[in-house]
């Protein structure tokens, strides 16, 4: 029996002067490697290194050579130390691999940020569980049930906050918009620059941001001019004097509607008479796409 005990010792003594540091200067390797490629996968890399492995090696200490009962209060405070370094390591590697915006690289992810704050939730509360249930031993099930109890409660004084984040979910599972789209809402319109749990954000043509909760939305229209065709056709209607020859008014104002940016030559824009007003005024009406 000791002669197994010693030997268990030495094979984990030699895990952890040999194996350890071999795997740490081929972490450092690595490191070096992305920081010259300035990859945003060096800043996880590096909280394995920093924090994982040296965690690993003194639990691996304190349980394998000094033979410490995992109940003892060090060994549970190491592992404790390693589920809060694991849920910062895999939040960073999440916030690297997952993006919202424009993918940097091929391996980078874009999804929508109520998709990725509830995957920076699902994390916490996985690794927060797992070491609460194994490391200090608290039943799991009568704390759903505590929690099920008070849900109930609170759920009645978030009905407001909860429908935003249902109609937040539903939103990206039917995907009407996206971010970068433009869209009129009631009587906003304007890009959406951001959709999160709560609400989105449109930037209007004023430059104004203008916040939207989720729950509007979900009851109201929503008009995508982006949706199919980045091509939107919008009328302009103006008014000129009777002086001025209806064939020479449509052809300054198409000639106008062709120099101003963001006109298409290809549908071409048309001009239109529309109605001779009282008061000597001419209406025309100058279609853009």
């Amino acid at each position: 029996m000791t002669d197994n005990l010693n030997q268990a010792m030495i094979v984990w003594g030699t895990i952890v002067v040999v194996v350890f540091p071999c795997v740490t200067i081929a972490l450092e390797e690595v490191v070096t490697r992305l920081q010259r490629q300035a990859s945003p996968l060096a800043s996880p890399v590096i909280q394995v290194r920093n924090f994982i492995m040296p965690l690993v090696a003194l639990l691996i200490v304190a349980i394998e050579i000094l033979s410490l009962p995992v109940v003892h209060p060090v060994a549970k405070t190491l592992a404790s130390l390693l589920g809060l370094a694991s849920i910062v390591v895999l939040l960073n590697f999440l916030g690297v691999v997952c993006v919202d915006n424009a993918p940097q690289y091929s391996w980078q992810i874009r999804i929508p940020n109520l998709l990725f704050q509830c995957a920076r939730l699902f994390v916490i509360l996985s690794v927060s569980g797992y070491v609460a249930s194994t490391v200090w031993n608290v039943d799991l099930g009568k704390v759903a049930q505590a929690l099920g109890v008070g849900s109930l409660v609170i759920a009645l004084a978030l009905q407001d906050t909860l429908s935003n984040l249902v109609s937040g979910f539903l939103l990206i599972f039917e995907a009407p918009f996206k971010v970068g789209d433009y869209l009129r809402i009631g009587d906003v319109e304007g890009e959406v620059i951001e959709l999160n749990w709560r609400a989105v954000r449109v930037m209007t043509g004023n430059k104004d941001v203008v916040i939207i909760p989720n729950g509007v939305l979900a009851k109201g229209s929503i008009y995508n001019y982006t949706l199919l065709n980045s091509v939107h056709g919008q009328s302009v209607v103006l008014r000129f004097s009777y002086e001025d020859a209806p064939n020479r008014v449509r052809s300054v104002l198409l000639d106008v509607a062709l120099d101003t940016e963001g006109v298409e030559h290809d549908p071409a824009p048309s001009v239109r008479t529309i109605s001779y007003d009282d008061f000597q005024f001419l209406r025309a009406e100058v279609l853009r796409s």
